[in-house]
């Protein structure tokens, strides 16, 4: 019997081709030999003109931090640039807290600038991509301008996969048909999400400087891994990719590699399972039963499909275990996006024929996105 070969092996790649030119942020120094700067840096450095004589509300992300490990809120409080420049900042906010929009009145003085400093993890269903929309509604409503200090996308800024939220009408909850990995950095999100919904903000992103978009953290001099070694690239490659299954009836379990993780369950026949999904030979992903659970590892994080991987997994554990294998509904068509792969598992449909579908989407979404995009 052949085995299934899995032909469709990469995700979209998302390029600035050449009838598009780069915009002129990204343009100048930019290059393979320019050192690593992040966006606090380069506002910093180059640009402190755009906040000079301001008073500014700071958005920053604890992890957020410059080439050298400093935290951005310690530098907009003590470096003495700032201070040259009478730059006066009127409060710093944690992205992760509810009430930090509702804060800005609460500030003392008049806030003429909102700047973000945040850190994302490539991912839709992250707290980044919806805050960023939230940040943009709340400068347009208040009329004050917004600096995004831009940051490079853990997952590289080359690829972007379904699955495509099935509604573009509402940011909230669709994100204007942003796919499940993005492959955008922050400065770019924004840019993408406040034309994508003429949400109409004075926006400036501060660029990276030092960095492609084929870049991993760690390659070429870009140290950028932000929430230690949970935060890994690889982790959070992993625990995205296998993110849907947390909302069905198996456990999974992210192992001490950091692209490795297992599946389990009191009534999965782990060997038959393994069998099955390595039968697919899914491109960068190794598959195999150890002690009773499927080890799932991603041997090559640039040609691993993570839509691809996934939609085998549930696949298969529908193939294999009909009868035990259970969805949370609403709690997976919400993580995904669309009940419409939930139906298509259900259904008993191959999974190559299931992801491919979105495929056209997630060509739409790169022809939408290429103006926002910054960095070649």
């Amino acid at each position: 019997m052949f085995r299934h070969l899995n032909v469709l092996l990469l995700p979209i790649v998302i390029a600035v081709g050449a009838t598009s030119p780069m915009p002129l942020a990204a343009q100048g120094r930019e290059s393979a030999a320019d050192r690593y700067r992040p966006g606090v840096t380069v506002l910093l450095e180059e640009q402190i003109s755009l906040i000079r004589n301001r008073s500014i509300a700071l958005f920053a992300d604890p992890r957020a931090r410059d080439e050298r490990g400093r935290a951005t809120a310690s530098l907009f409080r003590d470096d003495r640039r700032l201070r040259a420049a009478r730059v006066t900042l009127a409060g710093v906010l944690n992205p992760a807290d509810a009430n930090a929009f509702a804060a800005l009145d609460t500030l003392r003085g008049p806030v003429a600038l909102i700047v973000l400093d945040i850190v994302d993890d490539g991912w839709r269903r992250g707290p980044v991509p919806p805050f960023i929309v939230s940040a943009l509604r709340v400068a347009a409503a208040r009329r004050t301008p917004v600096i995004v200090l831009d940051r490079p996308n853990p997952l590289t800024g080359g690829h972007a996969e379904g699955p495509i939220p099935d509604s573009l009408a509402a940011a909230s909850d669709a994100l204007y048909g942003l796919p499940a990995r993005h492959g955008m950095t922050v400065g770019e999100l924004a840019r993408f999400f406040n034309d994508a919904g003429a949400i109409g903000a004075d926006l400036t992103v501060v660029p990276v400087r030092g960095w492609r978009r084929s870049w991993w953290p760690g390659e070429n001099g870009v140290a950028e891994n932000p929430g230690g070694a949970d935060a890994t690239p690889e982790r959070l490659l992993i625990r995205g990719t296998l993110a849907p299954l947390q909302a069905t009836n198996v456990n999974v379990a992210f192992g001490p590699a950091r692209a490795e993780a297992s599946i389990a369950a009191s009534w999965l026949d782990a060997k038959r399972l393994a069998t099955a999904l390595a039968d697919r030979l899914i491109v960068g992903v190794k598959f195999e039963e150890a002690r009773g659970r499927v080890k799932v590892a991603i041997t090559d994080r640039d040609r691993a499909s993570s839509w691809r991987t996934v939609g085998a997994v549930l696949a298969a554990l529908q193939r294999v275990h009909p009868d035990q294998f259970r969805f949370d509904a609403e709690q997976f068509d919400a993580s995904v996006g669309t009940p419409g792969f939930r139906m298509a598992v259900l259904r008993g449909d191959d999974a190559d024929a299931i992801v491919d579908r979105d495929l056209g989407k997630v060509v739409d979404f790169a022809r939408r996105a290429r103006g926002a995009l910054l960095y070649r």
